[in-house]
C-alpha cells in the first residue's frame, strides 16, 4: 500500500491479496462516496447502485443484472459491430484519423440513444453534455450541463411511465425491487450513472485501448496476423489499463495491510497487480506494458 497526498489524499492499494481484501470487508470499505477525490456534493443522493453497499446493492445489481447479461447483450452485438464498420469505412482510407472524435465518441453514442430508445439526432448532444460535465474542468459548465442531463431525464422518465415502449428506461419502469417499483428518485438516480456510463466511459475506454496499439505496432501486427488472439487481448487490455479504477471509502478507522487508515480517506484499487500478458508471450514484456 502506498499513501498519496494527490487529490485530498489517498492509499493506493497495489497487492492483489489486499484488493481482495478491501472489497471483501465492504463494512469498512464503503462504495459511498465513489471516487478519487471524492464525488461527495457531485450527485445530491448516492448513484445506483455504484455507491451502495451490502444488501442494498446487491438488490439493485440484481435488478440491472438481466439487461446486460449476455442473452440481453448478444442481440445487440451484430448492431455495434455494423455500427462501427460504418464508422470506420468513412476513415479506412485517410492518411490520419483523430479517432476519438472519428470513432470513440460516435460508437457509445450510437449504441447509447438505441438502448435508451432516444432520436439519434440528438447522440452529439448528449456526447457533449457527458464530455463538458467530467471533462469542461469548469464547475459552472459541469453545473449547467448536470442540470440539463436531470431536467431531461426527468422528462424522460415521465414519458415512459405514460407511454412505455420497449427500451431500457421503459422496462426499468416496469421494473420492481422485490415486489416494490422503482420510485422517481431511483430511477433517476439509476439513469444518471446509465448516463455517464454508457457514453464517458465507454470513450475514455476506447482511448487508452487504441493508445496502446497506437503506440505498440507489435502488437498491431499479432492482432493483424491472427484475429483469433483480439478476444484475449482485449480482455488483456481492459484488465491492464482500467479507466475507473474501483474506490472504496473508509467508513472507520481501520488497521490494514501494515498501515493505519483513518475513517474517510478514499482506497484506490490497483487493479493491475501484475504486468500486462500479451496473448504473444514473447513480445509482451515492454515497459509501457507494465506501467
Amino acid at each position: 500500500m502506498l499513501y498519496s497526498t494527490a487529490l485530498g489524499g489517498f492509499w493506493l492499494v497495489l497487492g492483489a491479496d489486499e484488493v481482495r481484501e478491501a472489497f471483501l470487508r465492504a463494512d469498512e470499505f464503503g462504495n459511498y462516496p465513489t471516487g478519487v477525490p471524492p464525488m461527495a456534493g457531485f450527485w445530491p443522493r448516492k448513484l445506483i447502485p455504484q455507491e451502495l453497499d451490502g444488501d442494498e446493492h446487491r438488490r439493485f445489481r440484481r435488478l440491472l443484472i438481466p439487461f446486460f447479461a449476455p442473452a440481453a447483450i448478444t442481440p445487440v452485438v451484430a448492431s455495434v459491430r455494423r455500427h462501427a464498420q460504418r464508422l470506420v469505412r468513412g476513415f479506412a482510407d485517410a492518411d490520419g484519423v483523430e479517432l476519438v472524435d472519428a470513432l470513440a465518441k460516435p460508437l457509445p453514442t450510437t449504441v447509447f440513444v438505441e438502448m435508451f430508445g432516444l432520436p439519434a439526432e440528438r447522440g452529439p448532444e448528449f456526447a457533449a453534455w457527458s464530455w463538458d460535465l467530467l471533462h469542461s474542468g469548469d464547475p459552472a459548465r459541469s453545473a449547467e450541463v448536470g442540470g440539463a442531463i436531470v431536467g431531461f431525464l426527468v422528462d424522460l422518465i415521465a414519458r415512459r411511465r405514460a407511454e412505455p415502449g420497449d427500451d431500457l428506461i421503459s422496462a426499468l419502469v416496469r421494473a420492481d425491487v422485490e415486489g416494490t417499483p422503482l420510485s422517481d428518485d431511483e430511477l433517476l438516480d439509476t439513469c444518471f450513472l446509465l448516463f455517464i456510463a454508457g457514453m464517458d466511459t465507454v470513450t475514455s475506454q476506447l482511448g487508452v485501448l487504441f493508445h496502446h496499439l497506437a503506440t505498440h505496432p507489435e502488437h498491431q501486427a499479432a492482432l493483424r496476423a491472427d484475429a483469433g488472439l483480439v478476444p484475449a487481448a482485449l480482455d488483456e487490455l481492459l484488465r491492464a489499463f482500467p479507466i475507473v479504477p474501483p474506490a472504496r471509502t473508509l467508513t472507520r478507522d481501520a488497521s490494514w495491510a501494515a498501515s493505519r487508515c483513518g475513517r474517510a480517506t478514499p482506497c484506490w484499487s490497483g487493479r493491475r497487480a501484475r504486468a500486462a500478458t500479451w496473448p504473444t508471450a514473447p513480445t509482451c514484456g515492454s515497459t509501457a506494458a507494465r506501467r
